[in-house]
Order: C-alpha cells, then structure tokens, then sequence
C-alpha cells in the first residue's frame, strides 16, 4: 500500500557456547525493528518473577513435587500479526520465478512475527496465554507470567520461551506435555537441570535442591579477562561504603562501559542465587553514570570475590512434615550514605531453609532515629510477605506458617512501634 513503511532486516549468525566446544549454530532472518513505529505501551511482555521460581523450587523439594522442563522452538516466530508489517527481503534473496533482480525490490508481507520486531515479545506471550487458557490454565494475580490450573494444581512458569512446569503428579504433567505439544512447537527437556543459567542439582530421595551459577561465573570471569586473578574473601572491604562519593571526574567512556558491565553481570547473579552480593551491588550500582577508579577497583573486587565462591548457591530441604519454614528477617543501618544521610535496608526471607528473597536498598527517606530506620526496614519486608502470603494461597498453599508469618528484627524500639504504634516524642511524625 502507498506510504506503508517498509522494515529493513538482516541476517543473524549465533553459536551457543557453554563452556568449551559449541553445540548449536543458528542462522535468523531478522528485522531492524528499531524504526518501527509502535507505541511503547504496545510492546510490553512480562517475565517471571525470580523470587516466584525460588519460591516455586521451595516448595518443590519441601513438598517432593515433579519439576518439568519444556523450550518453545523459534518462539517469538509462532505468533500471528494483527497489523500488516512490510519487510524487505535480506541480502541472498531472490524472486522465485527466476529472476534475478536485486532483492532489495521486492518486500514482504509478514504472516508471522520475526525476531527483532518491537512486538514479537508481545505477539508469543499473547500466543502463549491463549493456548494456555484453553488448557485450564490462568495467569496468577501476583505473578502474571506463572499460570494455574485449578483442577490438577500444576503451576507453569515462563520466561520468554522457557517454561517450568510444577506439580505433584507426573501423569498429569506428561498429558499437559502432550497437549502443549499439538498446539506450539515446543521441545521437552525432562527434569529440570538449568533455568536461566542457573544449574538445579536436585537429591530426590533426601529432598534437597541446590541451585548454583558457576558456568554463568566463570563466563562471566573469563569476560572481563580476570582468569588469573587473585580471590579475596569477601565482595566489599570493610569500611568501604563510608569512601563511597560521587566522583568528580570527567567520566571516561570506557571506564563507565567496563563498570556498568560488571555491575549488571553482579546484579543478575545476586538476582538469581548470590543474596551475599545484595550490598555491594546495591552500593556500586549508585555510580554507573560516572565511576572513578576506585569504584573500578572496587566493582573488580566483587569478579575477585566470584573467583573464590564461584561454587556457591542456596540450597532448599524438605522436612518430614508438610511445611515450608518461612522465616523473614530485617534489619538496617542509620545513616550508613554519608553522602546523603539515608539509611539501607536489607531482608532476607527463607522457606525450606534457605533464601528465596532477599534485598540490600538505600531508603528512599531520612530517618530521623535508629528506630526508624529499622521501622522502615520492617516495613519493606512486610509488603514482600503480604505479596507471598497471597502467591501461595493462590497456589493452594495453606500451611501453619502461612498465617501468620514470622519477622525477626534486632531493634527494640522498632518492634515495639510496629506491635503498640502509639505516638512518642521521637515517632510522633510518622503516622
């Protein structure tokens, strides 16, 4: 049609290398979807949640569930446009007719999505919710990428186009296989033994799952070309936070690169499994637009640390009875940013005996009072386990240590405040 926009594309050679010898090449046709013109509303597509998967594995050893794995094959290409996309056709094209005008002349009209386009995220999750839904399967109000089945109360998770799949019987989860199947191409993977980049080492007999990030650590050394570095013991020195100032600097390009890199490849694995990185990567992450030398240094510590632990991850266990041991814990420091005077957060929550959500944060506010700064910290935790409390009714959890659910914190004035809120000279401004 006249004035219709035309897509550029090219192609896209991948190998995907774990550690030593590549397994898979792959070759995309894929589109220059950055000029394309879609409001942002319009592109959004969720993911799920890493603290619902953590919870999910929790339960899964306390509770000795089946844990499926399945990969949608060339997802995002799955999924039928609503509106019409012209593309032109990639270099090594030609009519089929047996012509050989340049390709360049000729367009496509796209049937399905491709990669690169701003909407094929989008386009598979509709495609997936869909045929997920005439299964029996609805999203979660608390986590919108883990769907339900109520009648078999299996739960399946995604992301992008890995899928978990959890419940308790297994002749369930193979017809659920079977049926997803017949409706998308998808692979299927067995037991779980990696979900993005995590390794899942699981003991069934003794209920225990551990999950660990080495190959992603040591990708992640060998990307920063620290292999011989020497380990240190822990992520940050003591002390180092309070030296922690904007600098003053002119930023330099490939300072600000190399630290933002480090940074974000930390925040993923304390994302994941390494809650002991919460306060450096909280700390550091404060100076990515313009990071001195010293940050530099102190952002390399946290690779050096990786060195040394890079076998570490969280381990759940069950018990003999049916219970999954929710434990929070808060706490805080009082004006721990010189710079600014706030304080920093940081809870840990645990089921089946380790973490399964954990956060080190600066608080948004001055604190007036060690009391309220723990006050504060308390609070954050609380709304993590109101979102818990209503992840696991909805998932039909309904053990003793649902209601109530258990904070321990280390400041007397703060616990008092939170059972008897009465106004007192040092608390009277909070209402």
């Amino acid at each position: 049609p006249k004035g219709a926009q035309v897509l550029k594309s090219r192609w896209v050679y991948k190998i995907k290398e774990p550690l030593n010898a590549p397994v898979k090449y792959k070759a995309r046709f894929v589109v220059k979807g950055y000029n394309q013109n879609v409001e942002l509303e319009q592109t959004f597509a969720g993911v799920v949640r890493a603290s619902t998967v953590k919870i999910l594995w929790a339960m899964a050893a306390s509770l000795d569930w089946e844990v499926e794995q399945m990969d949608a094959v060339s997802a995002f290409t799955q999924g039928e446009i609503g509106d019409p996309v012209y593309v032109e056709m990639p270099q090594g094209f030609y009519e089929l007719k047996g012509s050989h005008q340049d390709s360049s002349r000729k367009v496509l009209l796209l049937k399905k999505a491709l990669y690169g386009l701003k909407t094929s995220a989008l386009i598979w999750q509709k495609k997936c919710r869909k045929d997920l839904a005439e299964l029996g399967f609805f999203p979660l109000l608390s986590d919108d990428c883990a769907y339900l089945n109520q009648e078999s109360g299996i739960v399946i998770v995604t992301y992008v186009d890995d899928f978990l799949i959890f419940g308790k019987d297994l002749v369930h989860i193979r017809g659920l296989k079977q049926a997803l199947q017949e409706r998308m191409r998808i692979e299927d993977l067995g037991p779980c033994h990696k979900f993005c980049g995590t390794r899942v080492i699981r003991d069934r007999p003794n209920r225990s799952i551990h999950l660990v990030q080495d190959q992603y650590i040591s990708r992640v050394i060998h990307a920063f070309g620290m292999e011989d570095c020497k380990p240190v013991s822990t992520p940050m020195e003591a002390g180092a936070a309070i030296h922690m100032v904007p600098s003053i600097e002119d930023p330099e390009d490939k300072r600000t690169a190399r630290y933002q890199s480090i940074i974000g490849s930390a925040i993923f694995a304390n994302t994941q499994t390494r809650p002991d990185i919460s306060y450096a990567c909280s700390t550091l992450s404060r100076f990515n637009h313009n990071p001195s030398p010293a940050h530099l240094r102190a952002a390399e510590r946290v690779i050096r640390y990786f060195q040394g632990t890079r076998f570490l991850g969280i381990t759940y266990e069950g018990k003999a009875q049916d219970t999954l041991d929710i434990n929070a814990y808060s706490d805080s420091d009082y004006a721990g940013d010189l710079d600014t005077r706030r304080s920093t957060t940081g809870y840990l929550v645990y089921m089946a005996g380790s973490p399964v959500v954990w956060k080190a944060q600066r608080q948004k506010a001055v604190t007036l009072s060690s009391t309220e700064a723990e006050y504060y910290a308390l609070t954050a935790v609380a709304k993590e386990l109101a979102w818990m409390q209503h992840f696991l009714s909805e998932v039909g959890y309904n053990g003793p240590d649902l209601h109530p659910m258990t904070i321990h914190g280390d400041n007397q004035g703060s616990l008092s405040l939170a059972e008897n809120p009465q106004y007192h000279q040092k608390t009277k401004h909070i209402e």
